[in-house]
């Protein structure tokens, strides 16, 4: 659905940027979210667009008549106020560190594992109970030592505790 132009701006947030003619977004707060992100206006996209189910954009124009309903998506959002709305990331895609009751997101993980150039691809997802199930794809053999270390230095987490590497 193209309801927004995103920018990425130089701290990496990923933010939606100017909403294009005729279309709206808000963020609904969810208060399970505002302790672990430590922001009072967190919560999920909500989108009210003539694309969604019914209508499409074609330059600045609406061509269908507009949905009247709004489509929540996963994304977990900031709204800034001044800035914005930003982008933290989607909701099933982040693991909680406890004690801390700190987040931690899955784009984050991956950039550790993308810095070795024979990775191709990490794929990381949240099993049951709080853990993640991280599969590495590389063309040549590596050692896992350097991405547990970094975890654990970085992040806290500690393998077969907090994850589970292939």
């Amino acid at each position: 659905v193209a309801t927004n132009k995103f920018n990425l701006d130089e701290n990496r947030d990923l933010t939606l940027g100017k909403t294009n003619p005729g279309l709206s977004a808000k963020v609904i707060i969810a208060k399970k979210y505002q302790g672990v992100c430590n922001a009072r206006h967190v919560g999920f996209l909500h989108i009210k667009s003539p694309s969604i189910y019914l209508g499409y954009i074609s330059g600045a124009k609406l061509e269908k008549p507009f949905f009247q309903r709004r489509l929540q998506t996963k994304d977990l959002c900031i709204d800034k106020k001044e800035e914005g709305i930003v982008i933290l990331g989607r909701s099933d895609e982040y693991i909680e560190i406890k004690p801390e009751n700190k987040i931690v997101w899955f784009y984050e993980l991956r950039k550790i594992f993308y810095q070795n150039p024979d990775v191709l691809k990490a794929s990381i997802q949240k099993s049951e109970k709080n853990k993640l199930d991280i599969k590495v794809y590389h063309r040549g053999p590596i050692s896992i030592d350097f991405f547990k270390e970094t975890l654990a230095r970085k992040y806290h987490l500690q393998k077969d505790d907090h994850y589970a590497i292939q």
